[in-house]
């Protein structure tokens, strides 16, 4: 089987695709994004029942988002998206990228467990914020991703993409036994 080098896009999920095919020996699979009227050929909206993506040697259910340099996290989530990562939140994570600019200098990404999420989407949230920035401005009331995300669930560019780092949570939260000498 030939395998196709990875990819950088601007499509909002693109990326998270690229981040976890690049992984040796994890299965990716992605959920269509774009179903069409098999009368009239237009798109029809996606159905939005499953996350995003599926991760497997375990499985991960991974929804994600893209985001210019502001992210309105508040009523990004539909109810049934919601409802699935509730239901699963031992193996669900979301995946952000934000900025407006080319990756990696303009573009930060990072994955976080879904109820890491939820905790820190409470605390935005009881304190009237329902977006959070990119970087913060002089100008912006909002604040910046960074104050409330840890380094740790930042994700590295590397090799045209972006790439999970030795440190990051996943690798200890999934149990996954990360071997850099396979990649």
């Amino acid at each position: 089987m030939r395998r196709r080098p990875p990819r950088s896009t601007q499509r909002r999920s693109s990326a998270a695709s690229d981040v976890y095919k690049r992984q040796q020996g994890y299965y990716a699979h992605k959920w269509g994004d774009v179903r069409y009227c098999p009368f009239c050929k237009t798109p029809l909206p996606k159905a939005e029942k499953k996350p995003d993506f599926l991760i497997a040697k375990d499985y991960a259910f991974v929804e994600a988002k893209g985001a210019g340099d502001a992210w309105t996290f508040d009523g990004d989530f539909r109810p049934n998206q919601r409802e699935f990562m509730d239901n699963n939140t031992m193996r669900s994570w979301i995946f952000v990228e934000m900025g407006d600019g080319r990756a990696p200098n303009g573009k930060i990404a990072f994955l976080v467990p879904w109820t890491t999420w939820k905790v820190i989407e409470e605390q935005l949230l009881s304190t009237g914020f329902h977006s959070v920035l990119f970087e913060k401005t002089d100008r912006s009331r909002a604040p910046a991703i960074k104050e409330y995300l840890s380094q740790d669930y930042f994700l590295e560019w590397g090799k045209g993409g972006w790439t999970i780092p030795e440190n990051h949570i996943w690798w200890i939260h999934e149990g996954h036994n990360h071997d850099r000498s396979r990649e």
